[in-house]
């Protein structure tokens, strides 16, 4: 486990990946654990993330070219097709080596050497189908004239840090696009990007309670750096699907009552405050429940497991 040292005072910071990561604060990739169980959260919030899934390392490498192209160049490599390979026959003065070119084997000496060597210049291995995935979302994203106004002049990367008013815990992000106070956030997705399905998304991933944790989270900031909140803050959503044809969209919410994404921030605020309210309230009486708890000086109980209305058994009227 990455070894935690205290976050800064609350402000604004330009620091790396590690150093962030370091940071002893609250931040949402954990907080959101509280959907499931205080249990999860408190799992996550002590130990480092496992090895990225596919889905994952093809997101990461997307948000790179597109947010840090220069930067993406170096850092992203392909692992070879083939890797050289000697097989020898005979001893002595009958002995003949014949070299031929085998498909990569992670599993090969040569290989193992050669990845341990990517690691420890910092760079990531990456597919060449990722590469070229990847490259082409950023393409599609660049064809939005919103999204590139966006991207122009902003700042990215930019870690946040600040103590929540409710319940005084330290909270940190890292925004992946600033400019002119208004926060940007790059997504990924297999899924269609049409408004209806994308809302479903948001829903479901709980990007709701992260754009109003990271929207309040730099509305601190700036007041408190005496720079000015914009008159409507927004969280502007830039995405592109990972298969072809990687078709791109741009999708805003508005922290503004008469604006018609308002209800986001609404449902993300109650989701967030809720979630900050339970980690103070286990931090307290150091008690971290799972499934079927609902006392915490209790252990789990049995639960009788009744049929959801929209499972349908069969031979059920």
């Amino acid at each position: 486990m990455t070894d935690r040292i205290p976050a800064p005072e609350p402000g604004l910071y330009e620091v790396s990946e590690a150093v962030y990561r370091a940071w002893d604060a609250v931040n949402w990739s954990t907080l959101k654990q509280m959907g499931k169980t205080p249990r999860h959260y408190r799992h996550a919030a002590t130990v480092d993330a496992t090895e990225q899934t596919d889905a994952q390392a093809q997101g990461t490498l997307f948000h790179a070219l597109l947010l840090e192209p220069d930067a993406a160049k170096t850092r992203f490599i392909v692992a070879p097709d083939t890797y050289p390979h000697e097989d020898s026959k005979g001893r002595g003065d009958n002995k003949v080596i014949t070299k031929t070119d085998k498909p990569w084997n992670g599993n090969a000496t040569y290989c193992k050497e050669w990845l341990a060597e990517q690691a420890a210049h910092g760079r990531v291995v990456c597919k060449s189908y990722d590469l070229r995935a990847g490259r082409a979302m950023v393409e599609s994203v660049l064809e939005i004239p919103d999204a590139v106004t966006f991207l122009k002049g902003a700042k990215t990367e930019v870690a946040i840090v600040w103590d929540d008013p409710q319940t005084g815990l330290r909270c940190k992000a890292l925004l992946d696009i600033l400019n002119n106070g208004q926060l940007g956030d790059v997504k990924s997705s297999s899924k269609p990007l049409d408004w209806e399905t994308f809302a479903r998304t948001v829903k479901f991933w709980g990007y709701a309670g992260q754009m109003a944790f990271y929207r309040d989270g730099l509305n601190f900031v700036l007041a408190l750096l005496g720079e000015v909140v914009p008159e409507v803050p927004m969280a502007r959503f830039i995405c592109a699907e990972t298969d072809p044809p990687y078709a791109a969209a741009v999708y805003d919410l508005f922290d503004a009552p008469d604006s018609i994404s308002h209800d986001w921030f609404v449902h993300g605020r109650n989701l967030y405050h809720s979630y900050l309210q339970q980690v103070k309230f286990c931090q307290k009486h150091n008690r971290w429940p799972s499934w079927n708890q609902s006392d915490i000086d209790q252990p789990a109980e049995a639960m009788e497991l009744a049929i959801p209305d929209y499972i349908k058994l069969e031979g059920a009227l």
